[in-house]
């Protein structure tokens, strides 16, 4: 696996069907141009790793009617529609000012490293993160009108969190902030204090308690106390000084109560990912047509049925987990299990009986194999079955299986970030602890993330999760 995965990352303004059928055949099919000239046809298009959308001030050519949109159950993209944009769900009205083409759906390309020793002894040992520079005003203008009463722009850390609801937090130098302990809620001790001044908080406002909401992250020891600060915050995200994005118009939370372990993590708020209800997509992971050559299938699996509307989560059905080994017949694990898709998760959280015989197995597994295992291992292959179908109200209810297969290895273990390089591997599969996670009964954390390729299509009427193996 590379030392860094890309991430493009897309912002989409609010619902509309027919930009929203527009973006999906973009990203769907991958429709991509070289260059823009006046004789593009308008449209959305992949281009220098951005989604732009292209205008024209002159009447476009007559064109035959729009062909209905593909399936979207695992479509390979056609050849025909890489050469003809005939293939659009909806052609735009050509009826703009100028031509031109605007990045009206924001766009980025994240590198996710490894993080240092010093902060996989406080967090998990592999995240997504972006940098984000705060500020209000006009962003073009190098001049940066602060919310902070600073003479430079605010600078933040943010986790990037498709478990967590749609909402931006980061820390805050509100006055009364407060820390949440066992026996309620009590002020930050002075050294707690200090490092929650120094190294978090930056910007300020007034504490306003009838307008605070308690969000809680993980497996419960992160609980935050959120207030809104309704300013109109332009972002920037920094890419490792590879490229900017230009975010406005932000509405974001200031953390204004928390436990300290929270102040300790190596990010300094969440940007969260969750369903919105809207029109977004954003993709961990590059699109399957660059990863291989020729063409390859996305894998459409709809959210869950019985995920609960209000908390945004992207939620399966995993029916089974196998394990595959060439000339073998495979393992089978069978799971049926709700699962939360979370990025702010290091490992996949199973029932405790399944992570029992997942971890006897390879036990067994590294038994037989000897010294032979690591090689053994690297040939395998872990294929998730997932059940969609009509939500539990149907009777009788009508059920199909759609499944995805990928390399073993990133799924069972996470990947050897020790200095040891030769020591044992630390598996990624753990079981929910009793009285933890009661409300999620599942999740399947980074190291998904590093076996698929996960593209989420969030629509109001059917959110899908797009699914592929990693090369």
């Amino acid at each position: 696996m590379a030392p860094y995965v890309l991430c493009p990352l897309t912002f989409h303004r609010g619902h509309n069907l027919v930009r929203n059928a527009r973006i999906h055949d973009a990203l769907r099919l991958g429709i991509t141009l070289d260059e823009i000239t006046n004789a593009t046809p308008p449209g959305f298009y992949v281009y220098k790793n951005s989604l732009v959308e292209v205008y024209f001030s002159q009447p476009a050519p007559v064109r035959p009617a729009p062909t209905l949109p593909q399936s979207s159950v695992g479509n390979a993209r056609p050849s025909a529609i890489s050469e003809s944009l005939h293939g659009f769900s909806a052609f735009p009205n050509p009826n703009s000012s100028a031509p031109l083409f605007m990045q009206t759906v924001r766009t980025a390309v994240i590198s996710w490293g490894r993080l240092n020793q010093g902060e996989l002894e406080s967090a998990a040992p592999y995240m997504y993160t972006l940098n984000f520079t705060f500020g209000v005003g006009n962003a073009q203008d190098p001049k940066w009108i602060c919310i902070a009463r600073t003479n430079r722009p605010l600078r933040y850390r943010l986790l990037l969190d498709v478990g967590g609801r749609t909402t931006t937090w980061v820390y805050s130098g509100a006055d009364g902030v407060y820390s949440i302990s066992e026996q309620g809620r009590a002020r930050l001790t002075a050294s707690q204090l200090k490092v929650y001044r120094e190294l978090k908080a930056r910007i300020p406002h007034t504490l306003r308690r009838g307008n605070v909401i308690t969000t809680r992250y993980g497996s419960g020891d992160s609980i935050l106390d959120l207030q809104p600060i309704h300013v109109q915050v332009t972002g920037i995200c920094d890419m490792n000084d590879i490229a900017t994005t230009v975010i406005r118009n932000f509405t974001i939370g200031a953390a204004v109560g928390f436990n300290f372990p929270t102040v300790k993590y190596p990010f300094d708020g969440i940007l969260g990912l969750g369903r919105s209800f809207g029109d977004g997509f954003v993709s961990f992971g590059d699109w399957p047509s660059q990863l291989h050559p020729g063409p390859r299938t996305w894998v459409d699996i709809p959210v869950c049925a019985t995920t609960p509307d209000h908390n945004g989560l992207w939620g399966l059905w995993l029916h089974q987990i196998d394990f595959m080994q060439p000339m073998q017949e495979p393992v089978i694990f069978r799971t049926e299990q709700w699962v939360m898709l979370d990025t702010g998760y290091a490992e996949t959280y199973l029932r405790n009986d399944m992570h029992s015989k997942i971890i006897e197995h390879f036990i067994n597994f590294w038994t037989h194999h000897g010294q032979n295992a690591p090689n053994a291992l690297e040939q395998s292959r872990v294929r998730l079955v997932f059940r969609c179908g009509s939500p539990p109200s149907s009777h009788p209810p009508v059920y199909h299986y759609r499944s995805v297969t990928g390399c073993a290895k990133p799924f069972f273990f996470h990947p050897r970030y020790m200095p040891d390089e030769h020591g044992p591997l630390v598996p990624a599969i753990t079981g929910i602890p009793p009285g933890q996670l009661a409300y999620l009964p599942g999740v399947l954390g980074i190291n998904f993330f590093r076996t698929f390729v996960a593209g989420f299509y969030d629509r109001a009427a059917q959110p899908i999760v797009m699914l592929a193996p990693q090369p």
